[in-house]
């Protein structure tokens, strides 16, 4: 489930800005939709307490998507769930979770569903020319009943820099979760990206029957 939640966000946060109304099409093109990326994402929980150690407010992961080939692939870096990776083989119908450190062990599921489309259907609105982390941005939102994610594109080379999610009480909004990505790159990978063969081969992996 963890993973099917990351892909959709990262997604959100690559291809967000697919939708826009017509009036501000004719002025400004979206980006373009990229179906291959990697990129670091830094994940702030906002309404978790910074200074308790558990569960930790902040997460960082490196996150390996290709929609061509049918894969993905999370590496949880530090937070929630750290040192452990996950990898999902739409093209085998097969997913994983490998667990480094002082205690290793590799989990296999089988995975009946197909890989999200990487598209969204919501219509999202250009706001404006923003800065984020020094970097020019546009910023694109999108509303829906009382919550508001905001989209932050860097305007020379097209990919996100922010993605940042609201709630709206009457007009004060509460911050939510914001995802900072870094270094995003974009194309395909190399095979061995995807192979659960770091502590285990498949046969060796442990199945888990509910999935992750």
């Amino acid at each position: 489930m963890f993973v099917q939640v990351l892909v959709y966000w990262c997604c959100h946060a690559l291809l967000a800005s697919s939708c826009v109304n017509a009036e501000v099409m004719e002025s400004r093109a979206p980006p373009l939709l990229p179906r291959q990326f990697t990129a670091d994402v830094h994940v702030i929980s906002h309404l978790v307490d910074p200074t308790q150690v558990y569960p930790p407010s902040t997460r960082h992961m490196r996150v390996s998507y290709d929609y061509d080939r049918r894969v993905a692939r999370a590496d949880m870096i530090n937070g929630f769930e750290s040192n452990k990776t996950y990898i999902r083989r739409y093209d085998q119908k097969r997913e994983y979770m490998v667990k480094f450190g002082k205690y290793p062990k590799c989990e296999r599921a089988y995975l009946g569903e197909e890989m999200p489309l990487p598209e969204i259907p919501h219509v999202q609105t250009y706001v404006g020319i923003e800065k984020v982390r020094d970097i020019v941005c546009e910023h694109w939102v999108h509303a829906y009943a009382n919550v508001r994610v905001h989209i932050f594109i860097d305007v020379q080379s097209r990919v996100p820099v922010r993605l940042t999610e609201e709630n709206l009480i009457g007009e004060s909004p509460t911050l939510l979760l914001t995802y900072d990505l870094h270094d995003v790159q974009l194309g395909t990978h190399p095979d061995a990206m995807f192979e659960a063969q770091e502590v285990a081969t498949h046969q060796k992996c442990t199945r888990n029957v509910g999935g992750f």
